[in-house]
Protein backbone atom coordinates (compact mmCIF):
# COMPACT_ATOMS: atom_id res chain seq x y z
CA UNK A 1 0.00 0.00 0.00
CA UNK A 2 0.98 3.72 -0.97
CA UNK A 3 1.64 5.95 2.01
CA UNK A 4 -0.13 9.26 1.69
CA UNK A 5 2.50 10.99 2.99
CA UNK A 6 5.51 12.72 1.86
CA UNK A 7 7.26 12.21 5.50
CA UNK A 8 9.95 9.50 3.54
CA UNK A 9 10.92 8.50 -0.07
CA UNK A 10 8.06 6.73 -1.97
CA UNK A 11 7.92 5.37 -5.24
CA UNK A 12 5.01 7.05 -8.01
CA UNK A 13 2.89 4.45 -9.36
CA UNK A 14 2.83 3.98 -13.41
CA UNK A 15 0.63 6.44 -14.88
CA UNK A 16 -0.96 5.85 -18.53
CA UNK A 17 1.79 7.49 -19.56
CA UNK A 18 4.55 5.54 -17.90
CA UNK A 19 6.63 5.84 -15.17
CA UNK A 20 8.29 9.37 -14.24
CA UNK A 21 12.16 9.35 -13.54
CA UNK A 22 13.35 11.13 -10.87
CA UNK A 23 16.76 12.89 -10.78
CA UNK A 24 16.77 13.24 -6.73
CA UNK A 25 14.47 11.71 -3.83
CA UNK A 26 11.28 13.80 -2.99
CA UNK A 27 12.21 15.98 -0.15
CA UNK A 28 10.41 15.63 3.40
CA UNK A 29 8.30 18.91 3.21
CA UNK A 30 4.85 19.96 1.31
CA UNK A 31 5.48 20.06 -2.31
CA UNK A 32 5.76 23.61 -3.60
CA UNK A 33 3.26 25.16 -6.75
CA UNK A 34 7.10 25.46 -9.04
CA UNK A 35 7.75 21.54 -7.87
CA UNK A 36 3.92 20.83 -9.13
CA UNK A 37 4.18 22.71 -11.95
CA UNK A 38 7.71 21.08 -13.12
CA UNK A 39 5.99 17.51 -12.70
CA UNK A 40 2.92 18.64 -14.44
CA UNK A 41 4.59 20.31 -17.51
CA UNK A 42 6.63 17.04 -17.45
CA UNK A 43 4.01 14.58 -17.74
CA UNK A 44 2.44 16.75 -20.67
CA UNK A 45 5.49 16.77 -22.61
CA UNK A 46 5.75 13.09 -22.12
CA UNK A 47 1.76 12.66 -23.29
CA UNK A 48 2.76 14.88 -26.47
CA UNK A 49 5.60 12.83 -27.37
CA UNK A 50 3.51 9.52 -27.26
CA UNK A 51 0.91 10.89 -29.28
CA UNK A 52 3.27 12.69 -31.58
CA UNK A 53 3.27 10.03 -34.08
CA UNK A 54 -0.27 10.33 -34.66
CA UNK A 55 -0.58 13.96 -34.76
CA UNK A 56 2.22 13.69 -38.13
CA UNK A 57 0.14 11.45 -38.74
CA UNK A 58 -3.11 13.14 -39.09
CA UNK A 59 -1.30 16.48 -40.21
CA UNK A 60 0.46 14.62 -43.36
CA UNK A 61 -3.49 13.32 -44.40
CA UNK A 62 -4.75 16.51 -44.14
CA UNK A 63 -2.00 17.81 -46.60
CA UNK A 64 -3.06 14.56 -48.69
CA UNK A 65 -6.70 15.57 -48.93
CA UNK A 66 -6.28 19.65 -48.95
CA UNK A 67 -3.93 18.84 -52.13
CA UNK A 68 -6.54 16.49 -53.95
CA UNK A 69 -9.07 18.90 -53.25
CA UNK A 70 -7.14 21.87 -54.45
CA UNK A 71 -7.52 23.68 -51.21
CA UNK A 72 -5.42 26.56 -49.93
CA UNK A 73 -4.71 27.61 -46.72
CA UNK A 74 -5.61 31.27 -46.85
CA UNK A 75 -4.66 32.57 -42.97
CA UNK A 76 -0.82 30.75 -44.58
CA UNK A 77 -0.80 33.16 -47.49
CA UNK A 78 -1.81 36.36 -45.83
CA UNK A 79 1.30 35.32 -43.26
CA UNK A 80 3.41 34.60 -46.42
CA UNK A 81 2.22 37.97 -48.11
CA UNK A 82 2.64 39.79 -44.74
CA UNK A 83 5.93 39.08 -44.23
CA UNK A 84 7.06 39.41 -47.56
CA UNK A 85 6.04 43.56 -47.53
CA UNK A 86 7.04 43.98 -43.69
CA UNK A 87 10.45 42.41 -44.31
CA UNK A 88 11.28 41.99 -48.12
CA UNK A 89 14.93 41.68 -47.85
CA UNK A 90 14.42 38.53 -45.33
CA UNK A 91 12.04 37.44 -47.63
CA UNK A 92 14.11 37.57 -50.71
CA UNK A 93 17.00 36.30 -48.78
CA UNK A 94 15.51 32.90 -47.81
CA UNK A 95 15.07 32.22 -51.19
CA UNK A 96 18.18 32.60 -51.78
CA UNK A 97 19.30 30.40 -49.76
CA UNK A 98 17.60 27.81 -51.84
CA UNK A 99 19.23 29.31 -54.75
CA UNK A 100 15.61 29.97 -56.23
CA UNK A 101 13.70 33.00 -56.50
CA UNK A 102 10.13 33.85 -55.23
CA UNK A 103 8.62 33.34 -58.71
CA UNK A 104 10.06 30.21 -59.03
CA UNK A 105 13.35 31.46 -61.35
CA UNK A 106 16.93 29.80 -60.79
CA UNK A 107 19.49 32.72 -59.76
CA UNK A 108 20.69 33.16 -63.47
CA UNK A 109 17.50 32.52 -65.58
CA UNK A 110 15.75 35.68 -67.06
CA UNK A 111 12.08 35.74 -67.72
CA UNK A 112 10.44 34.36 -70.28
CA UNK A 113 10.58 36.81 -73.82
CA UNK A 114 8.50 38.02 -76.79
CA UNK A 115 9.16 39.94 -79.24
CA UNK A 116 6.51 41.25 -82.40
CA UNK A 117 7.82 43.23 -85.36
CA UNK A 118 4.96 46.00 -87.05
CA UNK A 119 3.18 46.79 -84.10
CA UNK A 120 2.53 50.28 -84.81
CA UNK A 121 1.16 50.35 -88.59
CA UNK A 122 1.85 54.21 -88.89
CA UNK A 123 5.29 54.06 -88.43
CA UNK A 124 8.16 53.14 -90.75
CA UNK A 125 9.97 50.29 -87.84
CA UNK A 126 8.32 48.88 -84.95
CA UNK A 127 8.59 46.44 -82.64
CA UNK A 128 7.01 45.36 -79.13
CA UNK A 129 9.28 43.66 -76.51
CA UNK A 130 8.31 41.74 -73.67
CA UNK A 131 10.42 40.52 -70.72
CA UNK A 132 8.19 38.97 -68.10
CA UNK A 133 5.85 42.34 -67.26
CA UNK A 134 8.21 44.58 -68.24
CA UNK A 135 6.89 45.77 -71.95
CA UNK A 136 8.12 48.87 -74.25
CA UNK A 137 6.93 49.51 -77.23
CA UNK A 138 9.66 51.03 -79.59
CA UNK A 139 8.50 53.25 -83.08
CA UNK A 140 10.93 54.92 -85.59
CA UNK A 141 9.73 57.43 -87.85
CA UNK A 142 11.26 58.83 -90.75
CA UNK A 143 12.37 62.75 -91.95
CA UNK A 144 14.64 63.88 -94.20
CA UNK A 145 16.92 66.54 -93.24
CA UNK A 146 20.01 68.91 -93.86
CA UNK A 147 23.07 67.11 -92.76
CA UNK A 148 25.75 69.38 -90.80
CA UNK A 149 28.29 70.54 -92.10
CA UNK A 150 30.82 68.19 -89.64
CA UNK A 151 29.22 65.12 -91.16
CA UNK A 152 28.07 65.81 -94.74
CA UNK A 153 27.62 62.21 -95.80
CA UNK A 154 25.88 61.00 -92.50
CA UNK A 155 22.31 60.90 -91.38
CA UNK A 156 21.30 61.19 -87.79
CA UNK A 157 19.04 59.09 -84.78
CA UNK A 158 17.18 60.79 -82.13
CA UNK A 159 16.09 58.71 -79.29
CA UNK A 160 13.70 59.53 -76.75
CA UNK A 161 12.57 57.36 -73.80
CA UNK A 162 8.89 57.98 -72.42
CA UNK A 163 7.68 56.58 -69.15
CA UNK A 164 3.89 57.36 -68.59
CA UNK A 165 2.16 57.45 -65.56
CA UNK A 166 0.35 54.17 -66.40
CA UNK A 167 3.64 52.02 -66.56
CA UNK A 168 4.10 51.98 -62.78
CA UNK A 169 2.93 53.00 -59.52
CA UNK A 170 5.82 55.14 -58.79
CA UNK A 171 5.49 57.39 -61.69
CA UNK A 172 3.35 60.49 -60.99
CA UNK A 173 1.51 62.29 -64.01
CA UNK A 174 2.37 65.29 -64.87
CA UNK A 175 6.05 64.78 -63.44
CA UNK A 176 8.59 62.85 -65.65
CA UNK A 177 10.02 60.07 -64.13
CA UNK A 178 13.78 59.88 -62.78
CA UNK A 179 15.16 56.95 -64.51
CA UNK A 180 13.73 58.35 -68.12
CA UNK A 181 16.56 60.19 -69.13
CA UNK A 182 19.08 57.50 -67.95
CA UNK A 183 17.47 54.91 -69.88
CA UNK A 184 17.22 57.43 -72.53
CA UNK A 185 21.32 58.30 -72.78
CA UNK A 186 22.42 54.35 -71.88
CA UNK A 187 20.02 53.66 -75.52
CA UNK A 188 22.32 56.57 -77.68
CA UNK A 189 25.35 55.51 -76.49
CA UNK A 190 24.62 52.00 -76.77
CA UNK A 191 23.07 52.14 -80.31
CA UNK A 192 25.93 54.61 -81.26
CA UNK A 193 28.94 52.96 -80.08
CA UNK A 194 27.77 49.72 -80.39
CA UNK A 195 28.35 50.34 -84.77
CA UNK A 196 24.94 48.66 -85.61
CA UNK A 197 23.53 51.57 -87.96
CA UNK A 198 26.44 52.77 -90.67
CA UNK A 199 24.98 56.56 -90.49
CA UNK A 200 26.10 56.85 -94.03
CA UNK A 201 23.42 54.59 -95.04
CA UNK A 202 21.07 57.25 -94.45
CA UNK A 203 22.43 59.79 -96.76
CA UNK A 204 20.52 61.11 -99.45
CA UNK A 205 22.30 63.53 -101.55
CA UNK A 206 25.85 64.89 -99.71
CA UNK A 207 25.50 67.66 -98.29
CA UNK A 208 21.78 68.37 -99.03
CA UNK A 209 19.57 65.63 -97.53
CA UNK A 210 19.85 63.02 -95.19
CA UNK A 211 17.56 60.73 -93.07
CA UNK A 212 16.76 61.83 -89.12
CA UNK A 213 15.49 58.43 -87.81
CA UNK A 214 13.63 59.74 -84.53
CA UNK A 215 13.05 56.66 -82.09
CA UNK A 216 10.39 56.90 -79.54
CA UNK A 217 10.59 53.95 -76.65
CA UNK A 218 7.37 53.95 -74.31
CA UNK A 219 7.43 51.96 -71.05
CA UNK A 220 4.09 50.18 -70.96
CA UNK A 221 4.92 48.07 -67.87
CA UNK A 222 8.18 48.89 -65.75
CA UNK A 223 9.02 45.65 -63.86
CA UNK A 224 12.79 45.60 -63.60
CA UNK A 225 15.46 45.83 -66.85
CA UNK A 226 13.94 48.67 -68.17
CA UNK A 227 16.97 49.12 -70.26
CA UNK A 228 17.56 45.24 -71.28
CA UNK A 229 13.74 45.25 -72.68
CA UNK A 230 14.54 48.77 -74.24
CA UNK A 231 17.50 48.02 -76.14
CA UNK A 232 15.74 44.53 -77.20
CA UNK A 233 12.60 46.53 -78.58
CA UNK A 234 15.14 49.53 -80.44
CA UNK A 235 17.09 46.55 -82.19
CA UNK A 236 14.10 44.85 -83.43
CA UNK A 237 12.43 48.07 -84.47
CA UNK A 238 15.31 48.94 -86.67
CA UNK A 239 15.40 45.21 -88.18
CA UNK A 240 11.65 45.99 -89.03
CA UNK A 241 12.96 49.63 -90.57
CA UNK A 242 11.81 50.18 -93.97
CA UNK A 243 13.39 53.80 -95.09
CA UNK A 244 10.54 55.38 -97.42
CA UNK A 245 11.13 56.27 -101.14
CA UNK A 246 12.25 59.58 -102.36
CA UNK A 247 12.88 61.63 -105.20
CA UNK A 248 14.35 65.40 -106.19
CA UNK A 249 11.53 67.42 -107.37
CA UNK A 250 11.87 70.41 -110.26
CA UNK A 251 13.42 72.41 -107.28
CA UNK A 252 16.06 70.00 -106.61
CA UNK A 253 14.48 69.31 -103.27
CA UNK A 254 13.82 65.75 -101.35
CA UNK A 255 10.03 64.58 -101.86
CA UNK A 256 9.10 61.63 -100.04
CA UNK A 257 6.60 59.30 -101.86
CA UNK A 258 3.15 58.69 -100.07
CA UNK A 259 0.07 57.47 -101.36
CA UNK A 260 -0.87 61.37 -101.58
CA UNK A 261 1.84 62.20 -104.29
CA UNK A 262 2.20 58.47 -105.55
CA UNK A 263 1.14 60.58 -108.77
CA UNK A 264 4.52 62.06 -108.96
CA UNK A 265 6.72 58.58 -109.26
CA UNK A 266 6.85 59.05 -113.33
CA UNK A 267 7.94 62.40 -113.76
CA UNK A 268 10.38 62.76 -110.48
CA UNK A 269 13.74 60.64 -111.00
CA UNK A 270 13.71 58.31 -107.85
CA UNK A 271 16.98 58.50 -105.49
CA UNK A 272 16.16 55.33 -104.11
CA UNK A 273 13.95 52.73 -106.85
CA UNK A 274 12.18 51.24 -103.66
CA UNK A 275 11.65 50.87 -100.17
CA UNK A 276 14.95 49.38 -98.18
CA UNK A 277 16.29 47.90 -94.98
CA UNK A 278 18.82 49.21 -93.04
CA UNK A 279 21.74 46.89 -92.99
CA UNK A 280 22.10 46.26 -89.37
CA UNK A 281 26.03 45.16 -88.42
CA UNK A 282 26.04 43.92 -84.96
CA UNK A 283 23.07 43.87 -83.09
CA UNK A 284 23.79 45.02 -79.27
CA UNK A 285 22.10 42.80 -76.17
CA UNK A 286 21.94 43.78 -72.99
CA UNK A 287 21.37 42.04 -69.10
CA UNK A 288 21.15 43.38 -66.05
CA UNK A 289 22.46 41.50 -63.31
CA UNK A 290 21.86 42.27 -59.28
CA UNK A 291 25.21 41.75 -57.25
CA UNK A 292 23.75 40.42 -53.37
CA UNK A 293 26.75 38.75 -51.13
CA UNK A 294 27.70 35.99 -53.52
CA UNK A 295 24.72 35.84 -55.58
CA UNK A 296 24.00 36.99 -59.51
CA UNK A 297 20.49 37.71 -59.75
CA UNK A 298 20.07 37.22 -63.61
CA UNK A 299 17.30 39.83 -65.39
CA UNK A 300 16.03 41.35 -62.00
CA UNK A 301 12.59 42.67 -61.41
CA UNK A 302 11.07 45.74 -60.09
CA UNK A 303 10.70 44.59 -56.51
CA UNK A 304 14.33 42.78 -56.98
CA UNK A 305 15.70 46.16 -58.13
CA UNK A 306 14.01 48.17 -55.13
CA UNK A 307 15.55 45.82 -52.51
CA UNK A 308 18.82 45.23 -53.78
CA UNK A 309 20.49 48.31 -54.91
CA UNK A 310 24.01 47.22 -56.76
CA UNK A 311 22.95 46.68 -60.34
CA UNK A 312 25.48 46.00 -62.90
CA UNK A 313 24.38 46.38 -67.04
CA UNK A 314 26.35 44.25 -69.46
CA UNK A 315 25.83 45.00 -73.43
CA UNK A 316 27.73 42.85 -75.83
CA UNK A 317 26.63 42.38 -79.64
CA UNK A 318 25.85 39.81 -81.53
CA UNK A 319 29.43 38.64 -82.05
CA UNK A 320 30.13 38.66 -77.93
CA UNK A 321 32.40 41.53 -78.44
CA UNK A 322 31.81 43.61 -75.38
CA UNK A 323 29.79 47.05 -76.21
CA UNK A 324 29.33 48.57 -72.45
CA UNK A 325 29.43 47.68 -69.04
CA UNK A 326 27.28 49.93 -66.68
CA UNK A 327 27.24 49.87 -62.73
CA UNK A 328 24.94 52.95 -61.14
CA UNK A 329 27.32 52.65 -57.93
CA UNK A 330 25.37 50.16 -55.32
CA UNK A 331 26.73 48.63 -52.08
CA UNK A 332 28.13 45.65 -53.04
CA UNK A 333 31.72 45.54 -54.84
CA UNK A 334 32.28 43.73 -58.54
CA UNK A 335 34.59 41.65 -57.88
CA UNK A 336 36.91 40.01 -61.03
CA UNK A 337 34.78 36.39 -60.03
CA UNK A 338 31.80 38.53 -60.54
CA UNK A 339 32.44 40.23 -63.64
CA UNK A 340 33.16 36.86 -65.21
CA UNK A 341 29.83 35.29 -64.19
CA UNK A 342 27.93 38.17 -65.33
CA UNK A 343 29.87 37.86 -68.75
CA UNK A 344 28.77 34.12 -69.13
CA UNK A 345 25.41 35.13 -68.51
CA UNK A 346 25.15 37.39 -70.77
CA UNK A 347 27.01 35.57 -73.44
CA UNK A 348 23.97 32.88 -73.18
CA UNK A 349 21.19 35.78 -72.75
CA UNK A 350 22.58 36.99 -76.55
CA UNK A 351 22.36 33.87 -77.99
CA UNK A 352 18.88 33.46 -76.46
CA UNK A 353 17.75 36.90 -77.88
CA UNK A 354 19.15 36.60 -80.87
CA UNK A 355 17.25 33.32 -81.80
CA UNK A 356 13.87 35.16 -80.52
CA UNK A 357 14.85 38.33 -83.12
CA UNK A 358 15.83 36.01 -86.25
CA UNK A 359 12.13 34.16 -85.20
CA UNK A 360 10.22 37.23 -84.97
CA UNK A 361 11.46 38.05 -88.54
CA UNK A 362 11.20 35.24 -89.93
CA UNK A 363 7.33 35.47 -88.84
CA UNK A 364 7.16 38.82 -90.25
CA UNK A 365 8.16 38.12 -93.98
CA UNK A 366 5.69 34.98 -93.92
CA UNK A 367 3.21 37.09 -93.14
Amino acid sequence: MVGTTLNHCTTRPETSVGPLRRTRPILNTAPTKNTLFLLLRRTAAEEQAKFQPLFTQIDHSRKMVDSVNGATDLSSEMEVDAFRRLFPLRFHERHLLESVRPDARPLGKARETSLALGAVASADGSALAKIGSTTMLAAIKMEVMTPANETPDEGCIAIDFHMPAICSPIVRPGRPAEAAPVVSKQLSDTIISSGMIDLKELSLVSGKAAWMAYLDIYCLDADGALFDAALLASAAAFSHLQIPMVSLNDEGRIVVFSKENEGEKLKNKPVNEEKRKLKLKSIPFGLTCIIHKNYILADPTAEEESIMETLITIVLDSSYQLVSLYKPGGPALAYESIIQDCFALSRQRVRELQTILNEAICDMEVD
